[in-house]
């Protein structure tokens, strides 16, 4: 589990989310150019059974998809 920080206009105070394992968060339209960052991870919040059979180490997993033309 991990808090996301979201801010709308750059110097403001942020919107704090928090994000738990296998959360997926959609920026599109005008939400693109939000300033956004994950600012504090939990420890030992991953799924136990993920631990077991993944090769992952600690941490937090981020994919990035973006369209090109």
């Amino acid at each position: 589990d991990g808090i996301m920080t979201i801010i709308h206009v750059c110097g403001a105070t942020g919107t704090k989310v928090l994000l738990e394992s296998g959360d997926l968060l959609v920026f599109g339209g005008a939400a693109r150019l939000v300033y956004h960052g994950v600012t504090n991870i939990h420890s030992n919040t991953a799924p136990q059974q993920l631990v077991k059979l993944s090769i992952l180490r600690p941490g937090r997993l981020n994919l990035t998809f973006r369209e090109s033309k």
